[in-house]
């Protein structure tokens, strides 16, 4: 996570990167997302040690998505209108063209959960978030190929570790 976020700083100026007065704000995202990883591997474990079937039929998957959709719809929406009336987020229609990317990015999420839960069905939890990381340096390359962005060397060395991580995983896999 660190070599991830944190910045060479012999690259190219970016007006959007704070420099040092950004320092606490890195490293509390850096804990937060430490946190969550680890989070997140505990649910893994749960999910795989109680909720996992044997055998990994697509309807388990679909359902699994359908119900964190359902408990979305119903739960993840109630904070709006309080943030709306004390005035700390203001809500308002989107305009056609805002409508337009979030439709877009709605399709493109349905399409990953999809994608994700027919792989989680297929191979393993562990598997499918693994290579889920393994897109991380695939942005980072597809950034640097259509945009010019600079890659750091903390860049380079967390893709790395990712992929490598990722391939190991792919070998003990075909062990199995």
């Amino acid at each position: 996570i660190i070599s991830l976020t944190t910045r060479d700083q012999s690259a190219v100026e970016d007006e959007n990167f704070a420099g040092d007065e950004g320092v606490p704000l890195t490293l509390a995202g850096d804990v937060l997302a430490l946190i969550g990883a680890a989070l997140y591997g505990f649910e893994e474990v749960i999910y795989k040690k109680y909720a996992s079937p044997k055998v990994h039929p697509v309807t388990f998957a679909n359902t699994l998505t359908g119900l964190m959709g359902v408990a979305t719809f119903t739960l993840f929406w109630v904070p709006i209108p309080l943030l709306h009336w004390i005035g700390h987020e203001v809500f308002e229609l989107p305009t056609l063209e805002q409508f337009s990317s979030i439709l877009m990015i709605a399709t493109l999420g349905l399409i990953y959960n999809g994608c994700f839960m027919i792989v989680v069905s297929q191979t393993s939890p562990v598997f499918a978030a693994v290579g889920v990381m393994a897109t991380i340096p695939l942005v980072a390359l597809t950034d640097w190929v259509l945009f010019s962005e600079s890659v750091g060397w903390g860049n380079v060395a967390g893709g790395l570790s990712i992929v490598a991580g990722f391939a190991i995983l792919v070998r003990e896999n075909q062990k199995a």
